[in-house]
C-alpha cells in the first residue's frame, strides 16, 4: 500500500487491546508508522499512531531521529533524538523501586490502563491526574428536591421535577456515568431520567454521558447551541474496544439546546430549573444551572465552593449580576468543591 506516496508492506499484528499495524517502507525496511485504538472515555474509539522518521546510522543500526506520537489525527508529542546508544550497560538495582514501595499488580487496573493510557497520560499533562475508577457518590441534600451529587474529585446536581429527574454532568468516565444512573434509579424508583445537562464540553466532566443516555432511553441532552453538532457526532461515535450503554442500546437521543448568551427553563411546579449560557475564558459554551424555588446555583470550574484556588471566580459574579440572580439566600455549589456557599463567601473570594 502507499503511505506518503512510498509504497509500504503492511503487517497486522492481532494482539493487545486492539489490533497493532506495522507500515514497512518496502525499499529500505525502516518502519515508518505503528497505529492501533485506543479507548477515550469521551469519544470512545479513536486511532493512535506512532510515526518513525529521519533513520539515521546509530552503531551497526539504523534508528530514527524524530518520533511522533498522534491521537485521533492530532499531534500529541514530537520527540527528537540527538543521540543514541546501542546496548547500554545499566547498573544493578537500576530500575528497582526505591526503599518503603510496596506495588502490587491489579490485573483490572492495568488493562484499563493499556486500553486507556493516553486518556490518562494526556489529563496527566494538564496537571489533572485523575486515576483509577471513582464511583463513589455522596448525596448532600442542598434544599428539598435539590441534591449535590459528591466524588473524589467531580460533582454532579440532581433535581427532582414532577415528571422526572433532570441531572447535570456525568463526569469522567462511563463507570461514574453508570453509578450516577444506578443512584437515580434507586433514590427516585418510577421517576425517569428527563434531561441530562452539559456544562460545558471539557471530557472531564462529561466522560460519563454516554453511559447515562444509554441506560436512560428518555433522557434529552442539554447543551450549548454551538456544540449540538460536536454532540452528535459524539453519541454516534463507534464504541466497540469497551461498548458502553449507548453502543450495546444504540438510540436517537434529542438534543435540546441553549441559545449563546440566553436560557432554557424546565418548569415545574416545585423544582423550576433554568439553564443559562454564561460569558467565561475557562469554555465558551459554558452553562450554569439554577434551580429557582431555592435560588441553588450549580457553576463548574469556573468557582469551586471549598476549593482553595478559584479560578475564575469574577466571571461568576458576573454572570450572576447579568443574569439578576438573587443573592438572598443564594446557595452555591459545584462540580468541584464539596461546600455550600453563599453570596457572602463569594464576594470575599473576589478580595
Amino acid at each position: 500500500m502507499q503511505l506518503n506516496g512510498v509504497t509500504h508492506h503492511r503487517l497486522l499484528s492481532p494482539g493487545g487491546p486492539a489490533p497493532v499495524t506495522l507500515y514497512v517502507n518496502a525499499e529500505t525496511g525502516e518502519l515508518s508508522k505503528v497505529e492501533t485504538l485506543e479507548l477515550d472515555f469521551y469519544m470512545r474509539d479513536v486511532p493512535l499512531e506512532l510515526f518513525y522518521e529521519n533513520w539515521a546510522p546509530a552503531g551497526d543500526i539504523n534508528f530514527p531521529r524524530t518520533v511522533r506520537l498522534a491521537r485521533d489525527g492530532l499531534t500529541l508529542l514530537t520527540e527528537t533524538i540527538q543521540e543514541v546508544t546501542v546496548n547500554p550497560e545499566f547498573d544493578a538495582g537500576t530500575f528497582d523501586f526505591p526503599g518503603g514501595a510496596t506495588p502490587t499488580y491489579d490485573a483490572q487496573l492495568y488493562a484499563r490502563g493499556v486500553l486507556s493510557s493516553q486518556w490518562y497520560y494526556s489529563l496527566d499533562s494538564l496537571g489533572l491526574p485523575f486515576n483509577g475508577v471513582d464511583t463513589s457518590i455522596t448525596a448532600i441534600e442542598v434544599a428539598p428536591g435539590v441534591t449535590q451529587l459528591v466524588g473524589a474529585s467531580h460533582h454532579s446536581l440532581v433535581v427532582e421535577q414532577e415528571n422526572g429527574i433532570v441531572l447535570v454532568d456525568a463526569p469522567l468516565h462511563e463507570d461514574r456515568g453508570r453509578a450516577l444512573s444506578q443512584f437515580i434509579a434507586t433514590t427516585f424508583p418510577g421517576k425517569p431520567l428527563t434531561r441530562l445537562v452539559v456544562s460545558h464540553y471539557h471530557e472531564d466532566h462529561v466522560s460519563g454521558v454516554r453511559e447515562v443516555l444509554g441506560e436512560n432511553p428518555s433522557a434529552e441532552l442539554v447543551v450549548h447551541e454551538s456544540t449540538r453538532d460536536f454532540w452528535r457526532n459524539v453519541l454516534a461515535s463507534p464504541s466497540t474496544l469497551r461498548p458502553d450503554s449507548l453502543a450495546q442500546a444504540p438510540r436517537s437521543v434529542n438534543i435540546v439546546t441553549v441559545p449563546d448568551a440566553g436560557e432554557l427553563t424546565f418548569d415545574d411546579p416545585a423544582h423550576p430549573v433554568t439553564v443559562s449560557s454564561i460569558r467565561t475564558g475557562h469554555a465558551a459554551d459554558m452553562l450554569l444551572t439554577r434551580e429557582t424555588a431555592s435560588n441553588t446555583v450549580f457553576v463548574v470550574d469556573i468557582y469551586s465552593p471549598g476549593n482553595a484556588t478559584q479560578l475564575n471566580a469574577a466571571d461568576f459574579a458576573n454572570a450572576l449580576t447579568t443574569l439578576a440572580v438573587p443573592t438572598d439566600n443564594l446557595k452555591i455549589i459545584g462540580g468541584h468543591g464539596g461546600e455550600i456557599h453563599d453570596f457572602a463567601t463569594l464576594q470575599s473570594s473576589l478580595q
